[in-house]
């Protein structure tokens, strides 16, 4: 059973101003904030949390849910569009932003913030709010070491060098968050072994090791971060062999922004400081609330490391096994070289060996999930926006900037509804805990309400970096594509011009953060905007206030300009009487997506796709009929045809489920581009063409579904 606060719907809602931090004007935006002036705040911050943490009286959710009156519209929507761009404020997001980055806030320690965020949105004025608990198993550190060990003297081996596992922020950093250095979901394991440099740690990499002659089994594998998921390359070193892995991120990943090009490390220039450490979680959400995920043979000990404490082990490697030049052409660009570092694979001699200790627990604790809702007149179609407040280490980009967007998209909803507004269709914030280990607040609670979500759900809109750095993406479903490129048209970029001008409106594979279980496990359409996908601080101790208040969003202009990007995604599909959706455009991406897999089949394979491209243009075809149809019916309010349209758009997704995962779409974070048809493009790659041929069928038949839905 769920709860929400019965107060919530009665609360005289507190008049709002958008006034800025004491001391700062608007015309302050293209400058950082001081930090002293957002401490000043610091007595009000403690006094609101403190009335957060009251006891409040509860009654079901479900029973809440549906149990008001339908509302009606009474506010244009132009005037609407004006309030939602006018209202996001720089200094509000930088107060957010100071709050959420203040406290370490790892799964399991989301209650506090989760209270003072709830409280905030009754401020604001949101008519209904509710926490909801779960219960959750969450990978905790309880020690880490990491030694290169000389073993010559068996009885008495020494300690070449000691990694520090952990960061060295600048000193004029206030944060005092230091998140230790481990991985969400690892084994707990303590192994002494000689260890390999395995590129990026794929099954082709150690094929190529293999081919050399280099003994994989019973070493510890060292891998660069990129090319594949970092859970991938812990099962595959374990399917190897491998009794231990350590992942590392090379200059290599940041292109010619690196010291050995010449560039200042941070805080003096933009290039990656080295002992930068890139945590996460190597589970996936399927298997997040299993516990202690040690499986013999599926799961070894790994820990993430910078690369300052990488150098010594890949310098212990020179003059053993082949270098990196004389391996394929995947094997070369490594950015250590400045360093002395010549790429040597190993493994390393027997008596030069690491010591990797990673001691995990996974207790029970309770991750804490805020609701906001605002109702429609409409109770069968409703929006649902997300970002999720757990992080590793700050997070000021991931997640606290979209925590800090989010708090702007709520508080410029609440302005409209004390203005009179009413949504035709029923809007619901959600501020999640969990998402870091696995989505273990929001996929208990899509889980619950599948049944509901599955008849109701129009969109999730997700955002996990709302601002850090200038690069847009969006990771959609293409029936979403319609809505995005008109938002996104209808905001002015920072460096002007509209955000559609500068990012060109291409979207990337959908999924990011909470969107993977409500596009796997609900089949709901989801986005997930992003102004900085990649960047250097992620799911380091660098990602501080500080590092974003003079670094990533000086100003916090992409901060207040996704604001206004999701807010009026969201406007746009709650206010329009037919759905802002073209069907079409998802069958468009679909050819693209087969041409991509046809493009990838080597010559010498023969695999004949032309029934899947025939089920996709019979969907072309039935889509454009309908989308046709749909915008014929104007602006009707209480036409039935548009309900039954809407249903049948909303619906469209719903076909591309089976058996609990989605066919066009794979797991993937937020800054990842994954093959489409993942399945199919899988069986493919690995040769395997009967598999490859049931994977095919299942597809064209379920986009016949989807045609068959929307045919006339």
């Amino acid at each position: 059973m769920f709860y929400i606060s019965s107060s919530s719907s009665s609360q005289t809602p507190r008049k709002i101003k958008s006034t800025d931090l004491p001391g700062r004007s608007e015309n302050d935006q293209d400058t950082p904030i001081p930090a002293a002036t957002l401490q000043r705040g610091s007595t009000r911050r403690f006094l609101v949390l403190a009335i957060a943490l009251s006891t409040v009286a509860l009654i079901p959710w479900r029973s809440c849910l549906f149990a008001s009156p339908a509302l009606q519209d009474g506010l244009p929507l132009l005037t609407l569009e004006t309030i939602l761009k006018s209202e996001p404020s720089a200094s509000h997001a930088a107060e957010w932003s100071y709050y959420y980055t203040s406290q370490s806030h790892l799964p399991g320690e989301g209650e506090v913030q989760g209270l003072w965020t709830k409280k905030k949105w009754e401020d604001f004025g949101i008519p209904e709010t509710e926490i909801v608990k779960y219960n959750a198993s969450i990978s905790t550190p309880v020690f880490q070491r990491l030694a290169l060990l000389d073993t010559s003297e068996s009885l008495s081996p020494s300690v070449i060098y000691e990694a520090k596992l952990m960061e060295a922020l600048p000193f004029n950093d206030p944060s005092e968050i230091r998140t230790p250095a481990f991985h969400g979901q690892s084994s707990s394991g303590n192994v002494t072994a000689q260890f390999v440099f395995a590129n990026f740690g794929r099954d082709q990499d150690y094929d190529d090791l293999e081919e050399k002659h280099v003994e994989l089994r019973g070493k510890i594998a060292i891998v660069k971060y990129g090319m594949v998921w970092r859970g991938s390359k812990m099962s595959t070193a374990a399917e190897r062999g491998l009794v231990g892995i350590l992942t590392y991120s090379d200059p290599q990943e940041d292109g010619n922004i690196t010291e050995g090009h010449g560039y200042k490390a941070y805080p003096d220039g933009p290039a990656r400081p080295e002992t930068c450490i890139e945590r996460g979680s190597i589970g996936t959400v399927r298997n997040a609330s299993a516990g202690n995920p040690s499986i013999p043979g599926q799961s070894i000990p790994s820990l993430p490391v910078s690369f300052s404490d990488v150098v010594p082990l890949l310098k212990a490697l020179h003059g053993h096994g082949p270098k990196a030049t004389g391996m394929t052409s995947d094997w070369l660009g490594g950015g250590l070289y400045y360093k002395g570092v010549d790429y040597y694979v190993g493994p390393s001699p027997p008596h030069i060996v690491l010591n990797l200790n990673n001691q995990m627990s996974f207790p029970t604790r309770e991750v804490h999930q805020i609701l906001g809702i605002i109702r429609g007149s409409i109770d069968d179609e409703v929006i649902i926006l997300g970002n999720h407040r757990d992080s590793w280490g700050a997070g000021a980009g991931d997640s606290s900037s979209g925590a800090a967007a989010l708090m702007e998209v709520v508080r410029s909803f609440a302005t409209a509804y004390r203005t009179g507004w009413r949504p035709r269709r029923t809007i619901v914030f959600a501020s999640w805990e969990g998402a870091e280990t696995g989505q273990v607040g929001s996929q208990p609670w899509i889980a619950s309400h599948l049944p509901w979500l599955q008849k109701t759900a129009v969109a999730y809109l997700n955002v996990v970096v709302a601002a850090a750095s200038r690069e847009f993406q969006v990771k959609a479903t293409p029936i979403l594509q319609k809505v995005i490129h008109r938002a996104t048209k209808a905001v002015m970029s920072p460096e002007g011009g509209t955000v559609f001008d500068h990012w060109g409106g291409k979207l990337v594979a959908a999924g990011g953060g909470d969107a993977i279980p409500f596009l796997e496990t609900a089949c709901v359409s989801t986005s997930d905007l992003s102004f900085g996908a990649i960047y250097w601080p992620y799911h380091s101790n660098f990602d501080t206030f500080s590092w974003m208040n003079s670094t990533g969003d000086p100003g916090w202009k992409y901060h207040v300009t996704t604001a206004k990007v999701w807010s009026l995604i969201t406007a746009y599909l709650s206010e329009s009487p037919v759905l802002e959706i073209k069907a079409a455009d998802y069958a468009v991406a679909m050819r693209k997506y087969v041409k991509r897999i046809r493009d990838s089949i080597p010559s010498s394979v023969s695999f004949d796709l032309r029934p899947l491209e025939s089920a996709i243009a019979e969907f072309h075809n039935a889509s454009a009929i309908f989308d046709a149809y749909a915008s014929s019916l104007g602006s009707t309010k209480a036409d039935e045809r548009i309900r039954l349209v809407n249903q049948k758009y909303l619906n469209i997704e719903r076909q591309f489920c089976y058996e609990g995962a989605h066919l066009v779409y794979d797991f993937s974070a937020f800054y990842s581009d994954p093959p489409e048809f993942p399945r199919l493009f899988h069986s493919l790659e690995s040769g395997d063409l009967e598999e490859a041929q049931r994977w095919m069928e299942i597809t064209q038949a379920k986009i016949s579904d989807a045609a068959n839905l929307v045919k006339l």
